[in-house]
């Protein structure tokens, strides 16, 4: 299993729509996330920064099966026009992971 931790930001004034859609996300997106074997997904928001946690056992084949899938290429879009990013379809950044305890 390994830890994914990545952080992105929101352009100012976005939060409040953010946070709806995610009360709210596609069955078909959460169906793909499953599929996808991605487990214990949190995204954290502080101010218009975002902190985004997941489990997986193969981020090459999960990063696959959400790409192949048009909802969540459609989903992505969505939230990509709501963040600070050069690429609506990859805002987010990868954190290097420093510190883990069970």
């Amino acid at each position: 299993m390994i830890r994914i931790g990545r952080i992105a930001h929101l352009k100012a004034g976005c939060e409040r729509e953010y946070e709806q859609w995610h009360q709210a996300v596609w069955p078909g997106v959460l169906r793909a996330i499953g599929g996808a074997g991605i487990r214990n997904y949190t995204i954290f928001r502080f101010g218009t920064s975002l902190f985004s946690y997941y489990e997986v056992d193969d981020p090459e084949a999960a990063s696959a099966v959400l790409s192949s899938s048009p909802e969540c290429q459609r989903w992505q879009t969505l939230m990509g026009s709501l963040m600070e990013a050069e690429d609506e379809l990859a805002p987010w950044t990868t954190a290097e992971e420093v510190f883990h305890v069970d």
